[in-house]
């Protein structure tokens, strides 16, 4: 989803949920009855198949090392195969015939000219639209990815400050900026909600890519629908009004912010935009995700599903809507 703050100030926001079907891995008692409550909105049975298959593997060049055209030419030398991700110009699916080697001990990624990515997690910075001299906040940046490929826009002008709360997570986001050669990134550990009080006003875009209940990392963790009762969904919205208030109050006039989940939960997603909208009014304003990722039509679908939603969250749980939906996007496995 997308939203643009008014008087001047612009902000975009984006729920995301976004994993791809590939190889089917081995069937598990894995429970999907929390997802039954999406049958209204979508395809339930393709939801539940969809879940139960390995994702399909992507990467994102770093161009802060190495060129796409040059990783193309290497990655033909060593009869890789890849297919472009929709949204980021610098990320690929990528499939091999030859997987004796991790793709991880590969001399490229170990000297960080490519990171493995999620094709989901390069859409937040996509939507961003990260430009050099652009100031950025990444409030919950470990492990990182999202943070390099921010740092890569910059094109080492401006700064990044790469927060995050959790210190054995932090250890793994410095490594991941070292390796990519990030030097215009500094990291922080701070609780989100404090750089509305401290750093007001001060960045020109904004990732909040909040803690979730993760219902969306189910295809590579089985475990991760044990935690997302009403109780603790609750709990997470909560949270997460609060760290997307925060980053309103963090981004400039004029700035950016780009809020994402990697979970289903209406609460956790259009609930919280929803919510954040109300309370400020019309010094926000949403912006169409067409103006930063429209190649081959694809954000039709998923604004329309995020529609049926928020129509939902409106009727059942008295969310205010106005006179249209807002254009955000819901992006199902």
């Amino acid at each position: 989803m997308l939203l643009s703050v008014c008087n001047d100030k612009y902000v975009l926001f984006e729920t995301c949920m976004l994993h791809r079907v590939n190889r089917t891995r081995k069937p598990s008692a894995i429970d999907f009855s929390s997802f039954d409550r999406y049958a209204a909105w979508t395809d339930l049975e393709t939801l539940k198949a969809i879940s139960s298959t390995s994702l399909r593997k992507s990467l994102r060049v770093n161009t802060l090392k190495m060129s796409v055209d040059d990783f193309v030419a290497a990655a033909k030398e060593r009869n890789w195969l890849l297919s472009p991700v929709p949204w980021c110009p610098e990320g690929f699916f990528i499939e091999r015939e030859d997987r004796t080697r991790a793709l991880g001990r590969d001399l490229l990624h170990q000297v960080g000219c490519f990171y493995m990515q999620e094709a989901a997690s390069m859409l937040p910075p996509a939507l961003l639209d990260v430009q050099p001299g652009h100031d950025v906040l990444d409030m919950s940046a470990a492990p990182g990815s999202k943070t390099t490929q921010v740092a890569a826009s910059q094109q080492g002008r401006g700064v990044t400050i790469a927060n995050d709360v959790q210190e054995n997570r932090l250890w793994t986001l410095k490594t991941n900026v070292h390796r990519l050669g990030a030097t215009n990134v500094v990291i922080t550990k701070k609780v989100g909600q404090w750089f509305a009080k401290h750093m007001t006003e001060r960045f020109d875009r904004v990732l909040c890519d909040a803690p979730c209940t993760a219902q969306g990392t189910v295809r590579k963790d089985s475990d991760a629908l044990e935690y997302c009762g009403m109780e603790n969904i609750g709990k997470m919205s909560r949270l997460q009004v609060q760290l997307l208030e925060s980053a309103v109050h963090a981004a400039k006039v004029g700035g950016r912010i780009v809020y994402s989940t990697c979970t289903l939960t209406p609460e956790e997603n259009e609930g919280v935009v929803m919510e954040i909208l109300q309370k400020f009014g019309d010094r926000l304003s949403v912006v169409a995700p067409e103006e930063r990722v429209a190649t081959g039509g694809w954000t039709a679908q998923p604004i329309e599903d995020s529609h049926r939603v928020q129509a939902w969250l409106a009727k059942e749980r008295n969310y205010p809507l106005p006179s249209t939906y807002y254009p955000l996007l819901r992006l199902w496995p």
